[in-house]
């Protein structure tokens, strides 16, 4: 038998209010009070942590149907909104939004309003790759080396290299450098001996 539950997410207030079950009713969903889940977390929060949201995801099966009030009830942003599409698509429930009408988001054919949704989350992709080549690049042309910058300075990598020479233990010398196991190696092999001795065994 095929169920409908009813989801919100109100920041604050976990009470659901009468206008968005009027909503609802109105929009042609059966309304069953045991069959409402009312999450009250930030709207920065993921899906994944939203514990009402979580528990109905669990509890519906094949078939059934999931009314959100609102695209931002199902995500923190369009990414985590499409995820929590996928998976309701993965387990075959019926997924539809008060703001969208009757179009079952998670439907097997696609409709257009995930599609959109899928190439704003490629188009914010795009722009971030290519606002971060531009910063590389222009980080290059000031001479400055892109990346995050080195754990120690210059003179402190010369020291642990010396400490190194003189057969102190790796954990010793990241202790006296206030700095990881892992940055004392990779200082060590990056050093033009450590080079010489991987290009001679290649």
């Amino acid at each position: 038998m095929q169920r409908t539950y009813i989801y919100a997410n109100r920041p604050g207030d976990r009470h659901f209010p009468e206008a968005d079950l009027i909503r609802v009713d109105r929009a042609g969903y059966p309304v069953d009070l045991g069959r409402i889940a009312i999450d009250s977390v930030p709207p920065f929060t993921a899906a994944a942590e939203r514990p009402q949201l979580r528990g109905l995801l669990r509890r519906a099966v094949r078939d059934d149907v999931i009314v959100s009030i609102s695209l931002a009830c199902l995500g923190c942003s369009t990414r985590d909104v499409l995820a929590t599409i996928d998976r309701c698509r993965t387990a075959e429930l019926r997924l539809f939004c008060l703001d969208i009408g009757r179009v079952n988001l998670a439907s097997r054919s696609e409709p257009a309003v995930v599609r959109a949704l899928r190439s704003l989350v490629q188009l914010d992709t795009n722009a971030r790759q290519s606002l971060s080549k531009e910063s590389i690049s222009v980080a290059r042309s000031l001479g400055r080396r892109p990346g995050r910058p080195p754990a120690l300075s210059a003179e402190e990598r010369k020291s642990v290299l010396a400490l190194l020479h003189k057969g102190l233990p790796v954990a010793e010398i990241a202790r006296r450098f206030n700095t990881s196991r892992q940055t004392v190696l990779r200082i060590r092999n990056g050093a033009p001996a450590a080079r010489e001795r991987r290009q001679a065994a290649a």
